[in-house]
C-alpha cells in the first residue's frame, strides 16, 4: 500500500462552501483569508486531521519567541516564522464574526442583482445575461 498525504485547497471556498474535514477525509485543508472569508490579505491558515503533524523541512530565526535562539519544536508555535501580521489576524478575526451574521450565498446573489441592474441603467452598456 501506498501512504500519501491528501491536501484540500479550499482558498476559493472556505467560507463560502460547507467543508467538513472528517467528511472528505483530507489530511489538511489549507485557505486563505482574503478570498471567501473576506478578510484583508496577509492571513492564511491551515488545519490538519488529529494525529498529523507536519516535519519541519526549512525554518529560520527564532519564530514568534524573539527570547529563544531556536524555533519552537512542538505546538502551533512551530509553524509561525517570524512575527505575525497582527493586521491581517484582526482583519480576518473581524471577517470570521461577520460571516456569523449573513448568509453569503444570498448576500451575494444581492450584490449580483444589484450590479446587473446597475449596468442595464447604463445606456452604453449591453447586459448579456
Amino acid at each position: 500500500s501506498t501512504q500519501s498525504t491528501w491536501v484540500l485547497d479550499a482558498a476559493q471556498g472556505f467560507g463560502f462552501l460547507p467543508i467538513d474535514l472528517e467528511e472528505i477525509g483530507a489530511d489538511a485543508i489549507v485557505f486563505a483569508g482574503h478570498k471567501t472569508l473576506y478578510s484583508t490579505f496577509g492571513a492564511a491558515g491551515f488545519i490538519l486531521r488529529n494525529g498529523m503533524d507536519l516535519e519541519v523541512f526549512l525554518s529560520g530565526g527564532n519564530g514568534v519567541k524573539s527570547t529563544n535562539l531556536q524555533m519552537p519544536k512542538t505546538g502551533t508555535e512551530r509553524y509561525e516564522v517570524g512575527s505575525l501580521d497582527t493586521p491581517a489576524i484582526a482583519g480576518l478575526q473581524a471577517s470570521l464574526g461577520w460571516l456569523k451574521t449573513v448568509d453569503v450565498r444570498t448576500h451575494e446573489t444581492e450584490l449580483m442583482h444589484y450590479l446587473i441592474e446597475g449596468l442595464e441603467d447604463i445606456p452604453e452598456m449591453t447586459v448579456y445575461k
